[in-house]
């Protein structure tokens, strides 16, 4: 085998290696959490809008609140589908944290697409029992990440 030979699979290892590397995402905790660094102010912003509809007291008010609170759960979707994961105990972890969201945003988007037509008792118990569930999954999450 010629040096030039050797060299030429050397960097077409490296290559692949590099490939591979950098689309295998966080394989740690703590990287992790650095890639949902967006996560935080997104949900920050979800809890405020969810706050504004459950404070709304006519049928048009709450259909506006629950329009941006539809926009900044489907944020937070996005943020957590930008994250991709390596490790399968992480990758595991992460699917539950998306689908929890994914379920969330349908949810509020159910609630939203009857606001008009529904009292708002019922719509705003929809909203909160998503909410309540969604924060369950996300505290479920959240331990489940310390413990590693």
């Amino acid at each position: 085998m010629t040096r030039a030979q050797l060299l030429s699979i050397v960097l077409a290892l490296a290559l692949a290696l590099t490939a591979t590397a950098c689309k295998s995402g966080p394989g740690d905790p703590a990287s992790y959490r650095d890639a949902m660094k967006g996560f935080s102010p997104a949900l920050s912003k979800l809890d405020i809008t969810t706050r504004e509809a459950s404070t709304s007291g006519d049928p048009m008010e709450l259909d506006r609140a629950l329009t941006k609170t539809v926009a900044s759960a489907k944020a937070l979707v996005s943020v957590i589908e930008k994250v991709e994961v390596s490790e399968p105990s992480l990758s595991g972890l992460h699917g539950d944290l998306l689908a929890a969201a994914r379920n969330h945003h349908s949810s509020l988007e159910q609630a939203s697409s009857d606001a008009k037509a529904t009292p708002i008792p019922e719509t705003k118990g929809l909203m909160n029992g998503s909410t309540e569930t969604f924060l369950e999954d996300i505290q479920t999450w959240n331990d489940a990440l310390d413990g590693m």
